[in-house]
């Protein structure tokens, strides 16, 4: 709404696809009316991200879609709904990619669904509990160098080494206990290092 006027407007909500080094939009995909997009996760294992649809309590609206994402295009995979949902928030994935744990910051329910988008399960912990972000924890420590947690070395774990050393307070905690490889309590050029030359001689 315009304070200013009172006029209202509907802003449908939409997930972008945007390169970085020219801030320009490569793709955009719309979402629906009164769909408030909240939290999102990439999939571990798959070009696939999962974006919670907080809704609208006057509309069917809450719930959870799949976007691909490649060549530069976002493309719905699926998108499922219901009205027993209340204001969904947070998400992760498991590690394998299977399923999906949603938040429900007005049902007080973490919300189970499969890869598939299939409803599985709910976890209830209470109707005043106001569920925000959502983090799963992986059972063990993943092997130092291993950031993702994904079993391989790769580049992928270089850039998450880097983005602990720049911005440790966005990591995951896995990701921080495996940056330190050369366990000196210190993540530093070094640790940078001892990955490559992990990647390299595998």
């Amino acid at each position: 709404m315009n304070p200013f006027t009172g006029e209202q407007s509907i802003i449908e909500g939409s997930l972008q696809m945007w390169d970085t080094d020219t801030m320009t939009i490569l793709d955009e995909i719309d979402l629906g009316e009164h769909s408030a997009p909240w939290h999102i996760k990439k999939s571990p294992i798959d070009e696939l991200i999962y974006v919670v649809l907080s809704g609208d309590n006057l509309y069917p609206t809450e719930g959870l879609a799949c976007i691909r994402y490649e060549n530069d295009q976002l493309v719905e995979e699926w998108m499922t709904h219901d009205s027993s949902f209340d204001t969904l928030h947070g998400i992760d994935i498991s590690s394998d990619g299977q399923l999906i744990y949603v938040s429900g910051r007005g049902d007080g329910n973490i919300h189970i669904f499969n890869s598939s988008g299939s409803y599985v399960s709910n976890i209830f912990l209470g109707s005043t509990s106001m569920l925000g972000g959502l983090a799963i924890e992986q059972i063990g420590l993943p092997d130092a160098g291993d950031l993702n947690n994904d079993n391989v070395f790769s580049v992928n774990d270089i850039i998450l080494l880097i983005n602990s050393i720049f911005y440790p307070g966005m990591s995951s905690p896995y990701s921080l206990s495996a940056s330190d490889i050369n366990e000196d309590d210190n993540i530093n050029i070094f640790d940078i290092v001892l990955l490559i030359d992990n990647i390299l001689s595998t």
